[in-house]
C-alpha cells in the first residue's frame, strides 16, 4: 500500500480548472453556433431558391425567414447569456410534467391537430404549440438538475486524491482482469465504490484491514508496501464525516465503500 502520510484537511476548496474562462467558454459557442447558422443559410438557399421563385416570385423568400429567425435567436442568445440560469432549477421538474402531458394530448384525437399524417401539435385559439419542441428545453433543464448534483461534491481535493490511488491501488493488486470505479449522491451522502475480480477479502479480515500496519496475503504469496494506504483511507474519510468498509463485490473479488456525507449548498 502507499506510505503517504496525512495532514489535517484544509479549510480552504481547491476549485478544478477547466482550462477555460467564462468569456472563452462564451466566445466559442457563440462562433460555433454562427458557423452552424451560416452553413443553415446557404443550404437553405441552395436547396430552395429554384422553388421558392417558382412558386412565389423570389428566389430569397424561404432564406429570408431563416434570416429573420437566426437573427432573433442571436439576440434571444445575448439577452438570455446575461440570464443566471439557475433560476430555471425550479421549472425543471414542472416543465417536464407540462411537456409530458402535451405530447400524450397531441396523440388524443380531437385534441391534437394532424397534420402530413402525424399528430404532433395543439392548438390554443390562433396559436398551435408543438409539444416536441417543448420537450427538447425540458430534456435540458431535467437533465441539468439530475446532473447538477455533481456540483454539490465538496471534500478536500488532496486526500481524496490519496484515498482514489490508494483503493486503486490495492484494487491492482488482487484483480484478475476488472475493476470497477463508480461515483453516486443519493439522498445527502457520497458514495464511492471500488471494485475487483480477484479473490475477495475473508469476512474474519473486512475490520482488521484498515488498520495499520496490517497486510493480507498477496495472490502470489508476497507482502509489499506497509500496510498503511487502507488505514490511510480509513482516517481520511472519517476525517468527513463518513465511513469507510469492504464488502464482497459482485464483480467477485473485493467492493470497497467509502461514504461521506454532502455539504449543503
Amino acid at each position: 500500500m502507499s506510505s503517504d502520510t496525512l495532514a489535517p484537511p484544509a479549510t480552504a476548496e481547491h476549485p478544478v480548472s477547466t482550462g477555460l474562462r467564462h468569456g472563452d467558454t462564451f466566445r466559442l459557442m457563440a462562433a460555433t453556433s454562427s458557423a452552424m447558422i451560416g452553413m443553415g443559410l446557404v443550404m437553405i438557399l441552395s436547396a430552395s431558391s429554384v422553388e421558392a421563385f417558382k412558386t412565389y416570385g423570389s428566389s430569397f423568400l424561404f432564406f429570408r425567414k431563416q434570416l429573420v429567425g437566426a437573427v432573433v435567436g442571436l439576440v434571444a442568445l445575448l439577452g438570455l447569456s446575461r440570464f443566471d440560469y439557475r433560476r430555471l432549477r425550479k421549472l425543471a421538474r414542472p416543465l417536464f410534467w407540462l411537456t409530458l402531458a402535451g405530447l400524450v394530448a397531441a396523440l388524443i384525437p380531437g385534441i391534437g391537430v394532424t397534420g402530413g399524417g402525424s399528430s404532433r401539435w395543439l392548438t390554443f385559439g390562433p396559436v398551435t404549440v408543438q409539444p416536441s419542441e417543448l420537450a427538447k428545453l425540458a430534456l435540458i433543464l431535467v437533465s441539468a438538475h439530475v446532473q447538477s448534483d455533481a456540483d454539490n461534491v465538496r471534500c478536500d481535493v488532496h486526500l481524496f486524491e490519496t484515498v482514489l490511488k490508494n483503493l486503486l491501488y490495492n484494487a491492482t493488486r488482487y484483480a484478475r482482469h476488472e475493476i470497477s470505479v463508480t461515483f453516486r449522491l443519493q439522498a445527502g451522502v457520497n458514495q464511492l465504490l471500488v471494485d475487483d475480480d480477484g479473490p475477495g477479502i475473508p469476512e474474519q479480515d473486512r475490520r482488521r484491514v484498515f488498520e495499520s500496519f496490517v497486510q493480507l496475503e498477496h495472490a502470489a504469496g508476497k507482502k509489499t508496501g506497509f500496510g498503511l494506504g487502507l488505514a490511510i483511507v480509513k482516517r481520511a474519510i472519517e476525517w468527513h464525516g463518513g465511513e469507510v468498509s469492504v464488502s464482497r463485490s459482485p464483480l467477485g473479488g473485493a467492493r470497497f465503500c467509502a461514504t461521506w456525507p454532502a455539504m449543503p449548498r
